[in-house]
């Protein structure tokens, strides 16, 4: 037993002895991770700067450091203690950069371009009068500048503007002085060009005439007066600068702007006129030449088969019959109208005052007009039936035949049905009556009365002012036309 128990803490002890070297190997680990360097670099290994120019070197992860720098050219890039390198002269030169953290030293080279001042452009163009300006890149900071032209008869210089003073090509040097021992000369061949002139468009408007074709006219000088355009009819004026035609344009003036010009015309007076026939199916007329303030001779009614001639008008809605006797003042056109033989018109016409159409038939030759299925109606107004003429006199007969166009006339008389407000009755007890058929024949009135018992009727009839026709008439307001006593048989 004894044995057991020191193998048992034996195995404890080995237990906790494996634990303890996992913990130290872990922290181990750890310790040696979290005390890992990062790599020293620099940010950039080159650069450029121009002359006069700056630029820093960067280190990176050298916190704590001793750095040094040195540049393999001074007279092109020189560094001082903190980086900064300052370009010198155009060239190229090679910067070491030392470092030494605790126990570790790095070596490092930046190379650094020193950049030339050059024109942006080694050739150019530019108009004569014009100018341009010359553009210089990687300008030194500080710097005299001397700028001279091969020909300033061609292209004159100054402070970098180039102006044009005529055709051909001339070079343009700027001499870049930094210091006594440094200096750049650079060219640019400057092409001097001839400048289009402006010019402006000048457009002919010939209201109505012929076409005048535009113009094309440089700035300052003067346009061409056209050949006059032509308008049947018209006389040209001539050209004027406003659609109005209020100002007219002068042909010595200077164009400095795009014209529109427009024709001035008067009407032509002509001493003779045409004038045609339209027979409109008839026989061919020949036109007539009439002189202004002349008449025009009536010519033989022309024929037409089945028509009958009823005369020359002056528009072809056949509105104006034309007078032969009027002066001619402009060439016109005559229309014949015809009255075809075989069918006529029947005109129902109101006769209220209006003339206007109530109805119209065609009706063929020699047959029957047929009498309206509906009789007009008018407030206040008996129709009276169809009439020949306008004041009611002859009453058409329906069963005549028709040989020609027919006019009918509505014929009113006064009213013969019973209307409310004409007229009223009174009686006594549950009579029940009624009055129709009122008539009023210059000063006797005539009326039918009806009633269901015997009983007296006193009838008043009573009159509108202006026979029917005031808006404002009531049964209130009314005057006694005349009023009768009416004794039923019944009673009697």
């Amino acid at each position: 037993m004894c044995k057991q128990l020191k193998l048992k803490k034996l195995f404890v002890f080995l237990v906790t002895f494996v634990m303890l070297l996992s913990t130290v190997c872990i922290n181990t680990q750890t310790v040696e991770a979290a005390g890992k360097a990062k790599k020293i670099s620099l940010k950039t290994n080159a650069g450029s700067v121009s002359i006069g120019g700056t630029t820093k070197i960067k280190v990176k992860n050298a916190k704590g450091a001793k750095i040094t720098y040195k540049s393999n050219k001074k007279s092109v890039a020189k560094v001082n203690k903190k980086g900064k390198v300052t370009g010198v002269k155009a060239g190229t030169a090679k910067i070491t950069v030392k470092v030494k953290k605790g126990s570790t030293s790095k070596k490092f080279t930046y190379k650094v371009a020193v950049n030339k001042p050059t024109f942006l452009f080694s050739k150019t163009s530019v108009g004569v009068g014009r100018s341009t300006t010359l553009t210089i890149r990687n300008m030194p900071t500080k710097a005299k500048y001397k700028w001279s032209s091969s020909n300033s008869n061609v292209a004159a210089v100054s402070n970098g503007t180039v102006t044009g003073k005529s055709v051909g090509t001339a070079v343009i040097k700027a001499k870049v002085t930094v210091k006594k021992k440094v200096s750049y000369t650079l060219s640019c061949s400057v092409s001097v060009t001839a400048v289009p002139k402006k010019t402006y468009t000048v457009k002919f408007n010939s209201n109505g005439g012929s076409s005048v074709p535009s113009q094309i006219v440089e700035s300052g000088q003067k346009v061409s007066k056209p050949a006059d355009p032509i308008r049947t009819g018209y006389t040209f004026v001539g050209w004027y600068t406003n659609s109005r035609l209020t100002s007219a344009y002068n042909f010595n003036t200077a164009v400095t702007r795009n014209l529109t010009l427009y024709a001035k015309w008067t009407v032509e007076i002509p001493s003779e006129f045409t004038v045609k026939f339209e027979t409109n199916g008839g026989n061919v007329i020949a036109d007539q030449i009439v002189k202004r303030g002349g008449t025009v001779v009536r010519p033989a009614d022309p024929v037409r088969d089945g028509y009958v001639f009823e005369g020359w008008y002056a528009d072809d809605q056949f509105n104006q019959f034309y007078n032969f006797s009027a002066t001619v003042s402009k060439n016109i056109t005559l229309y014949a109208r015809w009255a075809d033989m075989s069918k006529h018109s029947v005109t129902f016409v109101l006769n209220d005052g209006s003339m206007g159409a109530y109805e119209m038939q065609v009706v063929e030759n020699e047959e029957k007009a047929v009498r309206p299925q509906k009789d007009p109606s008018r407030e206040n107004y008996r129709f009276t039936g169809w009439y020949t003429d306008e004041t009611a006199v002859d009453e058409y007969n329906f069963s005549s035949e028709v040989t020609g166009d027919l006019t009918l006339y509505a014929g009113w008389g006064s009213p013969d049905e019973n209307s409310e407000g004409v007229y009223n009755a009174t009686s006594g007890g549950e009579t029940i009556y009624s009055v129709t058929n009122v008539k009023v024949n210059e000063d006797v009135v005539q009326a039918t009365v009806n009633a269901d018992s015997s009983s007296v009727l006193v009838i008043s009839f009573l009159n509108k002012e202006g026979f029917f026709d005031k808006e404002d008439w009531s049964v209130e307001n009314a005057s006694v036309y005349d009023t009768v006593s009416v004794r039923t048989p019944e009673y009697c």
